[in-house]
């Protein structure tokens, strides 16, 4: 259906109006392979809303999945990326809150 490709490219140059359509070709190529993947990134959900979700009693079953008393403690649990994620966080507002302090000193003294 499609022509060969030649083993070697040809020997002339482009000319400068072909050089501008090469390059809206690859734009255009580049936006529909944009527009194709956010169509895929969009129907996944629609998909998984359709084929799970939409049954009766699925929701009923991921519920009592969900409080089973053994996985209970699993769910519940900090991971330790998030425990020092939390720690860093913590850590980082009390400099704000040092620093905001020391802002506000500053500002009450009269410098002159």
């Amino acid at each position: 259906l499609l022509p060969e490709v030649p083993e070697k490219p040809l020997a002339r140059q482009l000319t400068r109006n072909e050089q501008k359509d090469c390059l809206i070709i690859e734009r255009l190529i580049r936006k529909y392979f944009m527009i194709v993947r956010k169509n895929v990134q969009d129907s996944v959900p629609k998909a998984i809303m359709h084929f799970l979700v939409n049954y009766d009693n699925l929701q009923s079953e991921l519920v009592r999945q969900l409080y089973k008393p053994d996985l209970l403690e699993d769910l519940l649990a900090e991971t330790v990326d998030m425990a020092q994620r939390r720690k860093d966080t913590l850590e980082t507002m009390k400099a704000l809150n040092e620093a905001s302090l020391i802002i506000s000193e500053v500002r009450e003294t009269q410098l002159w």
